[in-house]
């Protein structure tokens, strides 16, 4: 049975690489952030003669058209703490009894440093036959106290929000594409399609141990016993 879900995540959580396994199955259609300022991230089959002031002015009726455009598909798309606040009526989606939601989670230490090191590099992400520089992937950056604050607060409050969320599928990063748990997703979904046949042009881009990729982990480590990071949800559907 189709149904309509969203994605709520926060950035470098991993939700390009799920966007692409979702829509490798046949059954789905996920887009990115249809809701992002200044521009729509849409599957090129499904953009639609809309502009983003159409899409400002009346996000529901948005939405709307462009499940029209695959009513025989489970339709979902991602949405951001930014997209809400921009767009209020989107917050009601998110305790829609109509609307699956789906979690996206990653360890707040990982999510911080990918981060620091996407706007250091501005490299946000690579797909498909891209080309980076391992060295610019693996790129050191530097905590700091006013920075690691402001990034407990954002994700802290982003994590609130997901709380008050009535029976979502918790994804975790590095797990949720996993046979096991796609297919718990999969189903969550309403979708028949085989775990084991999705697909990513998304690639990884640190692939080392977090504290690796700082170039003062000590000075970090300490200053978490003050300033510890939030509480993930629980993994789900499991």
């Amino acid at each position: 049975m189709q149904k309509n879900f969203l994605i709520s995540a926060y950035p470098r959580t991993g939700s390009y690489h799920l966007v692409d396994l979702l829509n490798s199955a046949s059954d789905i259609v996920c887009h990115g952030e249809i809701f992002k300022e200044g521009v729509i991230e849409l599957q090129p089959e499904y953009r639609i003669k809309l502009t983003r002031e159409d899409r400002d002015r009346d996000p529901i009726a948005y939405i709307r058209a462009l499940q029209a455009l695959a009513p025989q598909k489970s339709f979902g798309f991602k949405i951001f703490q930014s997209h809400v606040a921009r767009n209020p009526a989107l917050r009601g989606l998110l305790h829609a009894p109509t609307w699956q939601k789906v979690v996206l989670v990653r360890d707040p230490v990982e999510v911080y440093a990918s981060l620091l090191r996407a706007k250091k590099t501005n490299v946000w992400i690579v797909k498909g036959e891209r080309n980076v520089d391992e060295k610019v992937l693996n790129e050191k950056v530097s905590f700091s106290p006013e920075s690691w604050q402001e990034h407990v607060k954002s994700y802290g409050n982003w994590l609130r929000i997901c709380k008050t969320i009535e029976n979502p599928f918790v994804a975790v990063y590095g797990e949720y594409e996993k046979p096991g748990v796609m297919a718990s997703l999969l189903k969550f979904l309403g979708s028949s399609a085989d775990a084991a046949g999705l697909s990513s042009a998304t690639k990884r881009q640190f692939k080392g141990e977090v504290q690796d990729g700082f170039e003062n982990w000590e000075e970090f480590s300490s200053y978490m016993k003050e300033v510890p990071p939030p509480t993930l949800l629980p993994q789900s559907h499991l």
